[in-house]
């Protein structure tokens, strides 16, 4: 089985945007998507495989573990299994990688996440850093290897606290995190997620969300 990693298309022109802000005071955080779903009535989603590569300059370690943590307890919410998978540079074939673990898991759908460019401005005499970065996203049905829904999100970050507080960054990936599930919620692809208003479980927060 084959599966191309790279390669997205044409995005929608319809905006359709959601924000989440950090709660930390000097920081602030917001997500806008493109998104659009590519095949109506597809089968729903129970287990899933994601292949990530979000973290880059301007989405640390610690942003990154707070977005795993977020993506996987949002996802759970929703009533899908996820196995998620990271990029790794020394990974020679991560198409393989990726069908294996599709055929071990048993997954109905693959959602892959690139960082797709974007700037990172730090600001060395005052310790800010101010980060907009584009990631790209598809969600494939392994049956049919069809691509029903695709997004992309600009993540914005600014502030000064978060750049030496791991609360703070591992706060930030979260609400990246949880802003993706929110829009394959919001876009109906995932039907089993809690509704708006009652609004998404508390995250512990800190390393052992």
């Amino acid at each position: 089985m084959s599966w191309r990693i790279d390669g997205i298309g044409m995005w929608i022109a319809v905006v359709l945007a959601a924000s989440q802000s950090a709660c930390t005071p000097g920081v602030t955080m917001t997500t806008r998507f493109n998104s659009r779903v590519e095949v109506a009535n597809a089968a729903p989603v129970k287990r899933l495989v994601v292949f990530e590569s979000v973290e880059r300059p301007g989405f640390g370690h610690d942003m990154h573990l707070g977005f795993v943590v977020a993506l996987t307890k949002r996802l759970s919410t929703c009533g899908v299994t996820a196995r998620l998978l990271q990029a790794e540079s020394s990974d020679l074939d991560p198409a393989a990688r990726v069908a294996s673990n599709i055929q071990e898991f048993q997954a109905d759908a693959v959602l892959l996440i690139r960082a797709a460019g974007g700037s990172v401005v730090n600001d060395r005499s005052g310790g800010n850093t101010d980060s907009a970065l584009i990631f790209e996203l598809k969600l494939i049905e392994t049956a049919s290897q069809r691509m029903t829904w695709q997004a992309k999100s600009q993540f914005t970050h600014s502030g000064g606290a978060s750049i030496n507080n791991t609360d703070n960054d591992i706060d930030s990936g979260a609400s990246f995190g949880t802003s993706i599930v929110s829009r394959l919620r919001d876009d109906r692809v995932l039907t089993g997620c809690p509704a708006p208003p009652a609004g998404w479980p508390e995250l512990k927060r800190g390393r052992a969300a």
